[in-house]
């Protein structure tokens, strides 16, 4: 956001322009609505299927589809010339010209697009930056974009997610301890990147639990478990052994999943390394004092929620 700040820095006149292009938008379609809309519908509707069907954008993929006669031969020439090339020398006359022809195609485009965009530019300054056409569309001199304001109904909102989360952190199963378990270890790598979503996708495809459940509900599950951590790290820490099953053999396994998923995220720092541990403590497969949890999860770890939680 700050470079696009530093190269398209907020301009006044700039957003009296385009304030002036969506009132005078939100006139035309108006008027439209009015006046011609009903006409258009009325004189289609008897033609919507065949001009659905015949309209440019679909009749260019129906054409050279199988759906065509002319082209089902087009399949079996294809597999011949598969089965047929050969890659020619980089000499071959052919070759050149095709590559001078690709180059200058690219040129002719790149200097096409270029004097396109400044007259377009240029008739969009001519036109909006008219103070008398800004005066008719209401946009005044000292006109400034509006600002969303506060809204007490959305803190609202707010707070009373937050207490409905806080009250379902001893909610769940296998399942929501070893999300919260995995978020809570990713987020000491410093922010979300690919790693963090292969993590996720591989707890889905070789958890049991999380297989069973269809692709909405894992990621409802896991937009829940992050938000829990977000909100309350310490207390969605304390209540994962309340989720996992009496077995140790199926928590064994559950946090075998979890180390093999850490491992592909890359090397361990002293921070990763502190949060593995702690998932093991709470997931009763690790000796230490009771209190080395609670005592991480007050300090350092719960200052650090919103970053690759």
């Amino acid at each position: 956001m700050e470079d696009l700040k530093s190269a398209a820095p907020s301009d006044p006149e700039d957003d009296r322009r385009f304030a002036a292009v969506a009132r005078l938008s939100e006139i035309n379609l108006e008027l439209y609505r009015m006046f011609v809309s009903p006409w258009v519908r009325a004189a289609s509707a008897p033609f919507a299927s065949a001009s659905k069907q015949m309209h440019p954008l679909r009749l260019q993929y129906e054409l050279l589809s199988d759906a065509n006669p002319a082209m089902r031969a087009v399949s079996s020439l294809a597999e011949t010339v598969r089965a047929n090339r050969r890659p020619v020398a980089a000499d071959n006359p052919f070759l050149q010209m095709q590559q001078q022809f690709s180059d200058v195609m690219v040129k002719s485009l790149d200097a096409w697009r270029d004097a396109r965009d400044q007259l377009y530019e240029r008739t969009f300054l001519s036109i909006y930056s008219s103070p008398v056409l800004q005066a008719m569309l209401g946009i005044a001199p000292e006109w400034s974009r509006p600002r969303a304001g506060h809204s007490p109904l959305y803190d609202a909102f707010v707070e009373a997610k937050k207490a409905e989360l806080r009250s379902r952190m001893g909610e769940g199963g296998l399942r929501e301890a070893l999300l919260r378990a995995l978020l809570h270890v990713v987020s000491a790598f410093g922010g979300a990147d690919e790693r963090t979503f292969e993590a996720i996708r591989r707890i889905r495809a070789e958890h049991p639990e999380c297989k069973d459940v269809s692709l909405q509900e894992f990621k409802h599950a896991l937009r829940e478990q992050f938000y829990m951590l977000l909100i309350d790290r310490e207390t969605a820490l304390q209540a994962i052994p309340k989720l996992l099953p009496k077995e140790m053999d199926v928590r064994r396994r559950a946090l075998d999943v979890l180390r093999q998923v850490i491992a592909a995220q890359g090397p361990e720092d002293k921070d990763v390394h502190k949060r593995v541990q702690e998932v093991e403590a709470l997931f009763g497969l690790r000796e230490g004092p009771a209190g080395a949890l609670v005592e991480f999860a007050s300090g350092r770890g719960a200052k650090r929620p919103a970053r690759g939680a």
